[in-house]
């Protein structure tokens, strides 16, 4: 056990300050500093559900006892939470720090913390949703940090409310790098996935080794560490640092989601990448859905072409990559037999054709449709 006297302390805190005359004579009542205190004891809480609400009703409250340090020492805590009792890393948020040994927690950082932990593990609406939150208290000697000890833990169920989003989901979002158009020069922007606000997507060729960036408008060169999450459904080798790096060279469909973060008040992306997909949609072309026999086939260059199977009769095309979401909200088509036009948020009700007769691309029984992705173009033939 570290043994130290008060007024030695006291006397080491206070430059030029004289040490007690009283420390002369080593005095067996001397208050002793125990640097070493042991573990203190952290008040249970109660059963019912603390509903939180943004006005801040329903606080909750920590007590605990102070560690035994050998005298009322000033002592500093600070409190962590868990939605479980092991408190790994990468699955605690810390609250903040207190002082005194009763203190209540704000109901928008309560929330905002177990919202973040509740949302890394589950899918969906957490409103009005009810979490098991651990709760770990730490103290210290405030005077100099030392002496950290820590309370038992306990736990409480914490029923979340909504946070109020003030960050708007970006319209656009574009794509840069080494492979893009003139590299490190051309924004090529994604195509937003119909009727889901801050989702897109876009086909893209990359090198081996190739790197780019991503932004919600041209010049805003955001970078790998902006990623909160990294799925590479393709395996496509993707790492980062600063630019985001494609390890295998090949065609990738690119997605990338935008989502208010725990507080509303940032952006949380999603970046996937998937096989390059795409798929004839519709009788006599297709199926209502992603059909392998309907599948095109994929180049092994940037300006190759994809191409479909032989076209089973004369009906408008129906065209869609398979991105993990409804078929038509990837939907595109070749305008005039050429250009490739996407459906994107166009407002259409059924299909591009509404647009004009000029997006309702047919060919004839025994064609192949031919899309070249890197310069936006098709043909029929």
């Amino acid at each position: 056990m570290k043994r130290i006297t008060l007024y030695t302390l006291l006397a080491a805190m206070t430059l030029g300050a004289p040490l007690f005359t009283a420390c002369d004579s080593d005095r067996d009542d001397n208050p002793i500093l125990r640097t070493d205190a042991t573990t203190f004891t952290v008040d249970e809480l109660g059963t019912a559900p603390y509903v939180l609400t943004a006005e801040g009703d329903n606080q909750l409250t920590l007590s605990c006892t102070q560690p035994d340090y050998g005298f009322p020492a000033a002592v500093t805590y600070s409190v962590d939470i868990c939605l479980n009792d092991r408190f790994e890393e990468g699955k605690t948020q810390a609250l903040g720090e207190y002082k005194g040994h009763s203190f209540t927690l704000k109901n928008k950082d309560l929330n905002a913390a177990v919202v973040k932990l509740w949302q890394a593990e589950n899918e969906g609406d957490y409103a009005g949703k009810d979490a098991t939150v651990y709760f770990r208290v730490k103290a210290r000697l405030s005077a100099n940090n030392s002496g950290e000890t820590t309370g038992n833990l306990v736990h409480a169920t914490v029923r979340m409310f909504a946070i109020p989003v003030t960050v708007e989901l970006p319209e656009a979002m574009y794509l840069v790098g080494a492979d893009i158009g003139t590299a490190w020069s051309t924004w090529q922007p994604l195509v937003a996935v119909t009727g889901l606000p801050g989702e897109f997507w876009g086909m893209f060729y990359f090198s081996e080794g190739g790197e780019f960036k991503f932004g919600k408008f041209e010049g805003d060169w955001t970078g790998y560490g902006a990623i909160k999450t990294l799925k590479d459904e393709a395996e496509a080798g993707v790492t980062g640092s600063d630019n985001i790096k494609v390890g295998k060279a090949g065609w990738y469909i690119v997605c990338i989601t935008a989502k208010a973060n725990a507080t509303g008040d940032n952006l949380d992306y999603t970046m996937t990448f998937l096989r390059p997909e795409v798929y004839l949609i519709a009788s006599p072309n297709g199926t209502w859905g992603y059909d392998d026999a309907w599948k095109f086939t994929v180049p092994a260059t940037k300006d190759g072409e994809f191409v479909s199977p032989a076209l089973a009769g004369p009906d408008m095309l129906r065209i869609a990559v398979k991105a993990g979401q409804d078929w038509w909200r990837t939907e595109f088509t070749l305008k005039g037999g050429k250009e490739i036009v996407y459906r994107a948020n166009t407002g259409v009700g059924d299909n591009l054709s509404e647009l004009g007769p000029e997006y309702a691309a047919s060919g004839s029984k025994g064609n192949k449709v031919y899309l070249n992705f890197a310069n936006g173009t098709g043909s029929i033939k």
